[in-house]
């Protein structure tokens, strides 16, 4: 199982996940990186708890190197998007 974050601009947000993916258990995490971004690590470590330290972390630099990736692994790929339109699939 692995996790792919796509584009996650806040810094802060995506260390947040870092820290609730490994108190999840889930110890992979890909990321695609959203074009220009600045990372500040020793900021960011009180958000984490430094949670990254224990997680393999892969980063991409495009959408489909990571497909390609997944796709090469033999991962199945499950995919969710917020959109206003969006239509619940669980009752």
């Amino acid at each position: 199982f692995v996790l792919v974050l796509e584009c996650v601009a806040d810094v802060a947000n995506r260390y947040g996940i870092y820290r609730t993916a490994e108190a999840l258990g889930i110890m992979e995490v890909w990321v695609v990186l959203p074009p220009k971004l600045r990372v500040s690590k020793g900021a960011l470590n009180s958000v984490s708890k430094k949670a990254q330290q224990w997680l393999t972390i892969r980063n991409f630099s495009s959408t489909s190197d990571c497909v390609q990736a997944a796709n090469e692994g033999g991962y199945a790929i499950w995919v969710t998007h917020l959109h206003a339109q969006a239509e619940a699939l669980v009752p």
